[in-house]
């Protein structure tokens, strides 16, 4: 055989074999690429605020709701001066702490001004009906004050006695509207404060299966209702105070609470640098009345956290009380008190006629 047709054979062979190898490999289909699966989303820890506490045993029995969450409703909860909560800008400073003079908390002037007050006689009888020939109760010149109030006073808006003395009886032109009362449920919807005002408020107190706030809410409804019923105009507001709340009258509602179980008795206080003089007949209206309904004694301890209360300064922040409004606080007994807290949980009703006489008795003048 020759060269050449070794050469063609060997070609032939070669090409033979490059046209199975090429038959082989087409038909092998690749393996698709391995992907990474995605890793899954780290789960993160949520933060929610804790509600305020709503125990069953802490739903007071006596209210006209049967939930403290039903009372939301716009027939109960209204602004002062029917407008919504505008934020303020800019934002104004924090209220800073302030001590007395002698270096403690306690506001020597309401204590030295509440031992002053007398304690009776009340000018209602038992069903909240004004007793005939009630009048005002004399009350002695106010103690040395302990801060300085405004320069300027403010008006008198309430119709009652301007000054401590006996007033003469003059003829007053009849109201074109009924007079309106703002009673604020301490520490009700405390979430939803603002942040200008949300660190001058806690949740309240909180002892014994009661809760402060639903107390105060209670008492504030069922006084209210006392009120409409005798002529007014009545607003609940919550912890938030609307800017600028005008009305004839404005009490805010709370309780207290002590380490010392055997702390008791009520007390209240009015704004130590607003210069109105209604606001201490409307404190010795309070204190009698109230005192006459619950049989409470009065508690000797006011602090400059009640006489400097956030609803009051508007010159701090602007969620406060205008300063022509007659206003005060009052803290209605102890909750940490076991005689006093279970008064409050089983006699709201009690503790509301007190309220709503105190504010009736401003507002008549008696």
């Amino acid at each position: 055989m020759s060269p050449i047709s070794n050469l063609m054979r060997a070609l032939s062979a070669l090409s033979a074999a490059l046209a199975v190898f090429s038959l082989l490999f087409s038909t092998i289909t690749p393996s698709p690429p391995v992907v990474q699966p995605a890793s899954a989303p780290i789960a993160r820890p949520t933060f929610t605020p804790p509600a305020q506490p709503t125990p069953a045993s802490a739903a007071l029995p006596e209210s006209t709701s049967t939930s403290p969450t039903a009372l939301v409703g716009n027939t109960v909860v209204a602004t002062c001066d029917e407008s919504l909560y505008p934020t303020p800008t800019p934002p104004p400073n924090a209220q800073p702490g302030v001590k007395s003079a002698d270096g403690t908390y306690g506001d020597r002037f309401s204590t030295a001004e509440a031992q002053l007050i007398p304690s009776d006689p009340s000018a209602f009888d038992a069903n909240g009906k004004l007793l005939t020939g009630a009048a005002a109760p004399l009350l002695p010149p106010a103690p040395p004050r302990q801060f300085a109030p405004l320069d300027t006073p403010t008006p008198d808006r309430s119709g009652a006695a301007a000054s401590d003395a006996t007033p003469t009886a003059v003829a007053t032109p009849a109201p074109v509207r009924p007079k309106r009362v703002v009673i604020q449920a301490g520490h009700w919807l405390r979430g939803d404060m603002p942040y200008q005002i949300s660190q001058f408020s806690d949740d309240g107190a909180y002892v014994g299966g009661v809760a402060e706030w639903v107390l105060n809410l209670h008492v504030a409804t069922l006084a209210a209702d006392l009120l409409r019923a005798r002529g007014y105009d009545v607003r609940i507001v919550p912890a938030t105070v609307p800017i600028g709340c005008q009305a004839d009258a404005f009490v805010a509602l709370h309780a207290d609470a002590d380490s010392d179980p055997s702390t008791l008795g009520y007390k209240a206080a009015y704004p130590r640098y607003i210069n109105n003089p209604a606001n201490r007949r409307l404190l010795a209206d309070m204190y009698i009345e109230y005192g006459a309904a619950t049989g409470f004694t009065r508690n000797p301890s006011i602090t400059l956290n009640m006489s400097g209360y956030y609803a009051f300064d508007n010159q701090k922040q602007p969620y406060a009380v205008d300063p022509s409004t007659p206003m005060l606080i009052l803290e209605m007994g102890y909750i940490s008190n076991d005689y006093e807290r279970q008064f409050l949980s089983t006699n709201q009703s009690i503790a509301a006629m007190g309220v709503a006489n105190g504010v009736d008795r401003f507002l008549q003048g008696k």
